[in-house]
């Protein structure tokens, strides 16, 4: 037998802002994971894929983000990006 319950029109519109919140936030969890399924960023789609500036990826490589160079190119591999923050996560 199925559960019915009746909601007055505040506690619907309260539930299904909340519902629509959750799921907002699970859609925004997932695309900024998507961001880092790269293998390897360049200094430029590294700082559109975090939505910070270039400057931002350079200020990361001083405090420690590993980088290797091919020629002047500076290149980030996803493993070193995500150990980066794993590392500065409380």
């Amino acid at each position: 037998m199925p559960l019915e319950v009746t909601l007055s029109e505040q506690q619907d519109q309260a539930l299904r802002g909340y519902l629509a919140t959750l799921v907002r936030d699970e859609i925004d969890r997932v695309r900024d994971d998507e961001k880092l399924n790269m293998l390897v960023y360049t200094r430029k789609n590294l700082a559109k894929a975090c939505g910070i500036s270039p400057a931002t990826v350079d200020k990361w490589q001083k405090l420690g983000l590993k980088v290797a160079y091919v020629g002047n190119t500076p290149y980030y591999t996803a493993d070193a990006v995500k150990s980066f923050f794993r590392e500065r996560t409380i």
